[in-house]
């Protein structure tokens, strides 16, 4: 994972940072406090890329269309995509309204501005937003223009008057353009088009560390799930607490067979790096690898993280076998999903797990769900993966 010649640990130190602050957003908003623009089917699809501890999308937005690389993030609602007149635009493709002839603004008193955090302003008709994330934040107007997405046969879908926030002032996206809400809340990608996707999207994530590698993202039909060993969970559905999340019931998480306790409510997050649970359970997680691997340890403090071991004598060493029981479902991921490599020599692995905290329900990170096709059935309110060659879907 080397970016602009940055070393693979300093990386992985960023994005352990930007996970821990996330989840401590998350904690924040849970302890405070179907619109379509098409009907008919319609499968599209974007190539999906690990950066910088999540993964990117394409996205094309106004007309004529420009292209964005966007965060694709299950924990989030708004889609955005950085927008003159700009303030902390991280180079890239900066958009400007005034260069599209489908752009329209968006007024105060639409349904859709109401389900944002912001304010108009004063004398002014058009929506203004304000959003924040665990690691960043983006404020703006809020508007409706063309979008347009890939399709499976290799052409492109036009969705006219999608609600997209144009980000004026954002910081914490270095290197991307935007980021696209996949959440459950009306303004996310698949609430807009829900009737378009027949409520449905699928992905299957790369390794993290890898430079070159790609998956799709896939929405309507074509995210159908395909082979043996195909499972199946229940997603929650959304409430006052927690109007954007993918929640799943986990039962238990075992380590070489030995239950470590239950996590219970749990986030399914492809924005989050790590995986959280409570603090009990990721305690009797840690004192039960310690026990049973007996590789030489190393000190992962300056990266954020609590278990790090040096495997370059045995690159082949076998890590216990850490399961994730769902409700009606078991996930049995490979050690890579679980211990990360941080190093450029990749010699030096760590837990990707931590404590969830304040936040009273458990967070299931991009990292565990890494090689997995992981489909999301908001109709019939279902979870549904099978493990996969991502890179080769």
């Amino acid at each position: 994972m080397r970016r602009n010649g940055v070393k693979r640990s300093e990386a992985i130190r960023g994005l352990v940072a930007k996970s821990h602050a996330r989840v401590r957003w998350m904690a924040a908003r849970a302890n405070s406090s179907s619109w379509s623009s098409m009907a008919g089917t319609t499968d599209v699809e974007s190539p999906l890329h690990p950066d910088g501890g999540g993964y990117v999308m394409d996205i094309s937005v106004g007309t004529p269309g420009k292209r964005f690389r966007a965060i694709a993030d299950t924990g989030s609602d708004l889609v955005w995509v950085q927008s003159e007149p700009c303030t902390g635009c991280s180079g890239g493709t900066i958009f400007d309204p005034r260069q599209s002839s489908t752009f329209r603004e968006m007024d105060c008193s639409s349904q859709l501005c109401t389900e944002l955090p912001g304010s108009c302003e004063p004398g002014s008709s058009a929506c203004s937003y304000s959003y924040e994330y665990g690691s960043g934040e983006t404020e703006g107007e809020f508007a409706r223009d063309t979008i347009s997405l890939g399709t499976t046969s290799g052409g492109s879908q036009k969705f006219p008057s999608f609600a997209v926030g144009c980000g004026m002032v954002n910081s914490g996206f270095d290197g991307v353009d935007g980021l696209v809400g996949l959440g459950q809340g009306p303004v996310s990608l698949t609430s807009q088009l829900s009737a378009a996707i027949d409520s449905k999207f699928s992905y299957c994530l790369v390794d993290i560390n890898s430079q070159s590698e790609s998956s799709p993202l896939l929405f309507g039909p074509s995210a159908a799930l395909h082979g043996t060993g195909i499972q199946s969970t229940k997603i929650t559905p959304p409430s006052d607490t927690y109007p954007t999340y993918y929640l799943l019931t986990v039962n238990g998480i075992a380590v070489a067979g030995q239950t470590m306790g239950s996590p219970g409510t749990t986030i399914i997050d492809s924005g989050t790096t790590l995986t959280y649970v409570p603090s009990g359970v990721y305690g009797r997680v840690l004192s039960r690898m310690e026990s049973m691997v007996t590789l030489p340890r190393v000190d992962g403090s300056s990266m954020g993280l609590d278990l790090c071991y040096d495997r370059s004598s045995n690159r082949n060493y076998k890590f216990p076998a850490l399961t994730i029981r769902l409700a009606g479902a078991t996930m049995t991921p490979p050690s890579s999903n679980y211990f990360l490599v941080v190093d450029d020599s990749g010699d030096t692995v760590c837990l990707a797990m931590g404590s969830a905290g304040g936040l009273p329900v458990s967070i299931i990170g991009n990292v565990m769900q890494q090689g997995y096709h992981i489909l999301y059935d908001r109709g019939s309110s279902e979870l549904s993966f099978v493990q996969a060659k991502c890179e080769s879907l």
